[in-house]
Order: structure tokens, then C-alpha cells, then sequence
């Protein structure tokens, strides 16, 4: 895993359908300095991580999945689909991201690994509640 903290901040403000300028001032910083840190030129501070990722509607405990490497990305967002399908209880659409899960290249990391072990249990716990 490499830092690419500028990469991430630029496909999320992507996804937030953002251009530079609408997300530069919500973080009361100038459009140059975001340009820079979306070219890893500058380091973006714990804050403006924190403010960029509640404004993709991501939560804090997403933080430290930041610095992904790029290539590590899809991973990521399976995890989020995963983690989103769990919390709305949707336990067919959490089954198959859990499966895409574990054969993204993240799956080996530790917080992988306790991610998918933690799905596990919920599933099967789910599971082991419903009526015949």
C-alpha cells in the first residue's frame, strides 16, 4: 500500500460530482492548493481529509483506508458497498460483495481480514435467525 492521498481526494471529489473550485472552498483552502494536493505536490492535513470524507458521505472510520494505492481503489469500494450493505441489512447484496471482496487485492491486509471475518459472523448470525 502507497500513499497516494491526492488521487483518492480527486476521485472522491469526482464522485461527489465536484469541481475543483466547489470543493476548495468548501475546505477554505485556494483552488491552487487543492490542485497540488491532488498532484501529491502538497500534503493534505487530518482535517481536510476528515471534512472531504464526510462530504463524500463517507464516515471517519473510512480514514485510514485513505491511503490506498490507486491500484487498491476498487477494493475500497467494495469494502464500502460491503459495509453499507450490511448497516441496511441487505444480506444477498452483502453475500456477493463480501465474495468480491475476498478476492480483492486489499483481502490480504489485517483490516481485511478482521473486515471479513466481522461479515462473516454477521451473516451467519442473519442467517441463523430467519424463520424457515
Amino acid at each position: 500500500m502507497k500513499m497516494y492521498i491526492g488521487k483518492m481526494v480527486k476521485k472522491l471529489r469526482s464522485e461527489m460530482g465536484m469541481n475543483q473550485e466547489e470543493l476548495a472552498g468548501r475546505l477554505f483552502m485556494s483552488n491552487k492548493r487543492l490542485s497540488r494536493i491532488e498532484t501529491d505536490k502538497a500534503k493534505v492535513d487530518v482535517w481536510q481529509a476528515i471534512k472531504i470524507l464526510e462530504l463524500a458521505g463517507q464516515s471517519f472510520e473510512d480514514f485510514w483506508l485513505m491511503p490506498l494505492d490507486s491500484s487498491d481503489y476498487d477494493g475500497y469500494l467494495i469494502y464500502r458497498n460491503l459495509r453499507k450493505s450490511l448497516r441496511d441489512n441487505n444480506n444477498a447484496e452483502a453475500e456477493s460483495f463480501l465474495e468480491q471482496f475476498k478476492k480483492s487485492p486489499i483481502s490480504k491486509e489485517p483490516f481485511a481480514q478482521q473486515t471479513i471475518a466481522w461479515a462473516e459472523i454477521r451473516l451467519n448470525n442473519n442467517l441463523s435467525h430467519e424463520k424457515p
